[in-house]
């Protein structure tokens, strides 16, 4: 009979091992702290710290999606008895309407930052012209991109 694999019995030590070091990281010991309490090292805490972590928004993915739709459904709501009398002008209306669509924005992620990823390469080539332009090494250079400006005068 060959020997029992050691994998599972390693795999129950990590899980209780994880669930140690949660505890001490919710009692208020930094991932570092606890991983020296509990003998680990410290990257490997770490990363059975997110792992954990990421489990925990993952198993918690559904529910923040029903939850969402439900807050949506409450928001439409509102907005479909609101929308008559906010039209006519009654201005308690219009802003409770106001806050009903701040509210779906930011639920839906519409007012978030939008990242620009500025190409710096282009930055050069053009900061490049300017200074031959400037130096005068391209004066037909200039005089081309000088008609390609509309004449707002």
């Amino acid at each position: 009979m060959p020997p029992a694999s050691r994998k599972p019995y390693a795999e129950v030590e990590r899980i209780n091992l994880t669930d140690k070091l949660l505890q001490l990281v919710i009692a208020g010991q930094s991932v570092a702290r606890a991983a020296e309490q509990l003998d680990l090292k410290y990257d490997t805490a770490l990363r059975w710290y997110h792992d954990a972590l990421r489990k925990v928004y993952e198993d918690n993915a559904g529910m923040r999606e029903e939850a969402l739709g439900k807050e949506l459904k409450t928001l439409d709501m509102l907005a479909r008895a609101l929308w008559p009398q906010a039209l006519r002008g009654h201005v308690r209306s219009v802003e409770v309407m106001l806050a009903v669509m701040d509210r779906r924005s930011k639920y839906l992620g519409l007012d978030a930052a939008i990242k620009v990823q500025l190409d710096t390469g282009n930055v050069d080539v053009a900061l490049n012209k300017i200074a031959r332009i400037i130096d005068g090494e391209a004066s037909a250079e200039a005089a081309q991109l000088l008609r390609a400006v509309p004449d707002t005068a």
